[in-house]
């Protein structure tokens, strides 16, 4: 909705001042990644050392069971990774182009969003060490009793890499 990765309205609203109108949901991955950034040193420099993008910046959505529109992810559908392929290499390669530093993408799913960034990497070299990371909601939604460890985690990671 934002077009900025895991941010939602409330958290944009706060940091910058943009107001998304008629969209007031607070996800809980965004505010897991916002306490990563605040324990990281805060937003300014958590985005002065790293950049946040999506595997396939599109927002992809469909009608579930229920006839609601719902997420969908690019890797849900063969047909549809196979569709977005050379979209998803295209925009990986324009990121780069901006001096991004390759030399450790983390990737922030460890499923299926994991393998296939690491299968396009071994075809085209993006990045020389990809490291998969929990995703939020995985966290948030399935092991909330354990995001303090989730939190160590990704905070130790990113205070491994000099910046």
């Amino acid at each position: 909705m934002t077009g900025i990765p895991f941010e939602d309205a409330a958290h944009l609203y706060q940091e910058t001042g943009i107001q998304i109108e008629h969209f007031h949901v607070n996800k809980s991955s965004s505010d897991f990644l916002y306490e990563v950034m605040e324990g990281y040193g805060g937003c300014v420099k958590f985005y002065e050392d790293f950049v946040l993008s999506f595997v396939c910046p599109l927002g992809i959505t469909h009608i579930n069971t229920k006839g609601n529109e719902v997420n969908a992810n690019y890797y849900e559908s063969k047909k549809l990774e196979k569709a977005l392929f050379d979209f998803i290499v295209e925009s990986l390669q324009r990121q780069l182009s901006f001096g991004i530093d390759p030399s450790v993408c983390f990737c922030i799913g460890s499923g299926e969003n994991f393998n296939f960034l690491t299968r396009i990497n071994e075809q085209y070299h993006f990045f020389d060490q990809i490291i998969a990371l929990e995703h939020p909601r995985y966290i948030t939604q399935y092991h909330g009793k354990d995001k303090d460890k989730y939190l160590k985690k990704y905070i130790e990671l990113l205070n491994s890499i000099n910046c």
